[in-house]
């Protein structure tokens, strides 16, 4: 089913036992209980306007996000589920990093929302939501002052579906190398920490998102 108007160019092989792993290791997810329990998934790095966005829409379908305003502040969890015996539905919730309170993870855990079609417009709604209720800056706040303005809570979409395929991809915050007052060294340590520990999962598979650059003068 078109996202958007968009068609996701990845499409997955499925069996019925191996639908049935994904949905109960899927549920742990939902309640963190994930040290354990890996499954293959698709992480996009890269540095701040490298193409991150653009290629995740050509992937999934979604539509991402592009402009600068809305940069990634924490790392976005698509799942796509094959679900035959019900209809489209998108999930949006978010899902607390490890070392969260009890007290942070039902604060956190509150956060729920279930839309009809994912447009651009409700997609960066979204986004902008999500990050209030995780204490980090909106879209047309002023974030010169702000001290925390990444985070390692991650947002989880989920779109079910009899028309789905078992999917799942991460979007991470962009790197940067250069601190401003608008992104400290702090800041690009929470990043790589985040990109770190997707890393570590063997069964992670990284695609490194690179901006190149040509002339028409080069030799």
């Amino acid at each position: 089913m078109a996202i958007g108007g968009k068609k996701s160019n990845v499409e997955g092989i499925e069996n019925a036992k191996r639908v049935q792993l994904l949905e109960i290791i899927d549920k742990f997810r939902e309640y963190g209980i994930s040290e354990d329990i890996s499954l293959p998934q698709l992480v996009v790095v890269g540095d701040q306007s490298s193409g991150k966005s653009s290629l995740l829409e050509g992937l999934t379908g979604l539509p991402f996000p592009v402009a600068s305003e809305l940069c990634t502040r924490f790392a976005t969890h698509i799942v796509f589920r094959r679900k035959p015996e019900c209809q489209e539905s998108i999930r949006v919730s978010i899902i607390p990093a490890p070392r969260s309170s009890d007290e942070l993870k039902e604060e956190l855990g509150k956060f729920e929302r279930e839309v009809a079609e994912l447009r651009a417009d409700t997609f960066g709604c979204l986004l902008d939501e999500a990050a209030r209720h995780m204490g980090l800056p909106g879209v047309n706040d002023n974030i010169e002052d702000i001290e925390t303005r990444f985070s390692d809570h991650v947002l989880r979409i989920e779109l079910s579906g009899p028309s789905r395929s078992h999917l799942s991809f991460v979007d991470v915050p962009g790197l940067f190398h250069n601190p401003t007052k608008y992104q400290t060294l702090q800041d690009a340590a929470i990043i790589r920490e985040l990109i770190q520990s997707y890393a570590q999962d063997p069964r992670t598979i990284i695609m490194f998102v690179t901006l190149t650059l040509t002339s028409q003068n080069a030799h």
